[in-house]
């Protein structure tokens, strides 16, 4: 007997998957993927046991950087002002900003700084990214074990993933601790 549907977009939103790479995975199309996680139509046997094999077997992977990751990586570009790093951070809720050259990480903006730096009147209009970051955070493949990143966010208030030499994503302590509870409830 197969799991309630509903089960399905629960377990795919904990597994950080897209429909689009659940249909890829299950060879269910992502219409139906959709129309079932809406409660639209009710798939047949077949499509239904196709996807609970596929959560079923991806849950059973290591727990990755990519599962737990945040896809939507903020940064800024070396050369842009310092407002505009206290725009971003400010307006996206986040405590660390990733200084780029190129798509390539050079430092890091982070909170703490920022507010050192603005409480000793150390922040000009005038300053770019460059003026205020610290050194870049560390980077990680996006295969690494989570137990991995949990090791280093000791240490760092975040970790940038990569994949094939580009940037994916980052994961902070925060999206650790999301995904612990995801998983347990």
């Amino acid at each position: 007997m197969l799991p309630d549907l509903s089960e399905i977009k629960i377990k795919r939103k904990e597994l950080n998957l897209t429909q689009e790479e659940l249909s890829e995975l299950s060879k269910v199309p992502q219409s139906i993927i959709a129309k079932i996680e809406n409660h639209k139509i009710s798939p047949s046997y077949e499509s239904a046991k196709k996807i609970f094999d596929v959560l079923g077997k991806e849950n059973k992977k290591k727990q990755t950087a990519r599962n737990v990751m945040s896809k939507n990586l903020i940064s800024i570009k070396e050369n842009e002002k310092a407002e505009k790093a206290i725009y971003l951070m400010n307006r996206h809720g986040i405590s660390q900003l990733p200084v780029m050259k190129k798509d390539i990480p050079i430092g890091t903006i982070t909170e703490k700084t920022l507010v050192e730096k603005i409480s000793s009147g150390k922040v000009r209009s005038s300053d770019k990214a460059s003026d205020l970051m610290q050194e870049s955070l560390p980077i990680i493949e996006s295969n690494s074990e989570i137990e991995a990143v949990s090791a280093m966010l000791k240490y760092y208030s975040a970790v940038l993933v990569k994949e094939k030499d580009k940037i994916i994503g980052i994961i902070t302590r925060t999206d650790v601790i999301r995904k612990s509870i995801n998983r347990k409830n």
